[in-house]
C-alpha cells in the first residue's frame, strides 16, 4: 500500500488532478469531437482541452485552415440540436468520469481503513504505556497454552488503571478446554473477555498486554454470550442460545477458539449439564480450544473426570479471610458457596 501511494499519489499526479478539475469546470464553454458515421449518425464523442495562448501572434501565424461554421441566431431548431449534442457527449464523458472517480475512491477508502488500523495500534501502544502495562507479541508453540501477567485491555483503558491479571500455563495439544466456575464477581467474565480480546489482538499481528502470551494455533475467534430475552417471543431462551451455537458451529474448523459465558444455562441444571458436556466434549475432540465460564455442577464433574488431562478447572482465589484475591487460580469443583453467602450475610 505504502509504494503505491507513492507511485501514484506523487506531485506530478496532485497538479495534473488539479488541472483536469480546472478543465472539467468548463470556464472555456464545452469543447469536444465527434465523427459522423453511417446515415449521418455521431459516434466517437471526445472532450477536448481548451486551447491556451489563441491570442498570441505566433499562433495566428501558424493556425491551420479551420471551416467554421456559425450557427444562424434565428435558427432555434438547430440551437437545439446542437444543445442536445452537447448533452449526449457530457453524458457519455460523465460515464467515464464516475468509473474514475469511483476507482479513486475505493483506492483512498481502503487507504484510510489502513491508516485507522495503524493509527489505531499507535493509540494502543501510547495507552498501555500511560497505564503502565506490558506489553508483548505473542508466540505460536504448538501444544502450548500460556498467559503470564495478562491484563484485559477493555477494562484497563475503562478504568484508567492496571486491573488483576491472569496467569495459565497449560499443556494443550489438539483440542483443550478451559474451564472457569466460582462465586459472581470473580473476575471469570472479565477473563473471558480478556482472553478474546487478545485472540483478536494476536490475529491481527498485534502486541498484546501481558508478559507472555503462547497460543498453540492462529485459529478464528468465535464467541457465545448471553443476550437478552427475544422480545418477538420468535425463540425461548434455550432455543434461541441453541440456534446461535448451531450457527457457530457451522463455521468452526480444527485450531479454533469458543468462548462460551455460561452458555445452556437457561434451562435446568440436569439437562444444562448434559447438552454441556456433550458439546464441549464434541468440540475438543474435534480440535477446538474452549473457554467456558459456567456453574453447571454436573457438567463439571462428569467432564473434568472425563478429560481431565486435555482440561483445566480455574476458579476465583480466596485468602484466608475469606476475601476475593480477584485472580483465577487452578483448583477443583466445589458443592457450592454457602459458607460464602453465611460470611456475607450472618457472619458480619
Amino acid at each position: 500500500m505504502s509504494k503505491s501511494v507513492l507511485d501514484s499519489i506523487n506531485d506530478e499526479f496532485l497538479a495534473s488532478a488539479q488541472q483536469l478539475v480546472k478543465i472539467l469546470r468548463f470556464e472555456d464553454g464545452v469543447q469536444f469531437s465527434v465523427k459522423i458515421g453511417k446515415l449521418n449518425i455521431l459516434e466517437n464523442p471526445v472532450l477536448l482541452v481548451p486551447k491556451r495562448g489563441e491570442g498570441n501572434i505566433l499562433s495566428k501565424v501558424l493556425r491551420r485552415d479551420e471551416y467554421v461554421y456559425r450557427l444562424d441566431p434565428r435558427d432555434e431548431a438547430g440551437a437545439y440540436i446542437l444543445d442536445d449534442i452537447r448533452k449526449w457527449v457530457l453524458a457519455r464523458a460523465a460515464s467515464t468520469i464516475f468509473k474514475a472517480f469511483n476507482h479513486l475512491n475505493s483506492f483512498f477508502e481502503y487507504l484510510r481503513r489502513q491508516l485507522a488500523f495503524y493509527i489505531g495500534a499507535i493509540n494502543l501502544s501510547g495507552y498501555f504505556e500511560k497505564l503502565g502495562l506490558p506489553a508483548t507479541y505473542p508466540r505460536l508453540s504448538k501444544g502450548a497454552l500460556k498467559f503470564s501477567n495478562m491484563y484485559c485491555p477493555s477494562l484497563s483503558i475503562s478504568n484508567g488503571s492496571r486491573p488483576v491479571p491472569y496467569d495459565l500455563d497449560a499443556e494443550a495439544g489438539g483440542g483443550f478446554a478451559v474451564v472457569v466456575t466460582g462465586a459472581n464477581r470473580g473476575g471469570k467474565t472479565t477473563f473471558l473477555k480478556a482472553v478474546g480480546q487478545l485472540l483478536v489482538l494476536a490475529r491481527a499481528g498485534l502486541f498484546v498486554p501481558a508478559d507472555e502470551f503462547t497460543l498453540p494455533s492462529t485459529g478464528a475467534v468465535y464467541t457465545h454470550f448471553p443476550r437478552q430475552e427475544d422480545r418477538t417471543l420468535s425463540y425461548g431462551k434455550f432455543e434461541e442460545e441453541v440456534k446461535r451455537f448451531s450457527d457457530i458451529v457451522k463455521s468452526l474448523r480444527r485450531g479454533d477458539y469458543v468462548l462460551m459465558d455460561e452458555t445452556f444455562s437457561s434451562t435446568n441444571q440436569v439437562e444444562a449439564s448434559v447438552v454441556a458436556e456433550e458439546v464441549v466434549a464434541a468440540l475438543v475432540d474435534s480440535g477446538v480450544y474452549v473457554f467456558y465460564v459456567t456453574f453447571l455442577q454436573d457438567f463439571l464433574n462428569r467432564f473434568l473426570d472425563r478429560y481431565g488431562d486435555r482440561a483445566v478447572l480455574l476458579v476465583p482465589g480466596v485468602r484466608q479471610d475469606g476475601t476475593r484475591t480477584f485472580r483465577l487460580v487452578r483448583g477443583r469443583p466445589t458443592p457450592g458457596y454457602a459458607i460464602d453467602i453465611w460470611r456475607k450475610y450472618m457472619a458480619a
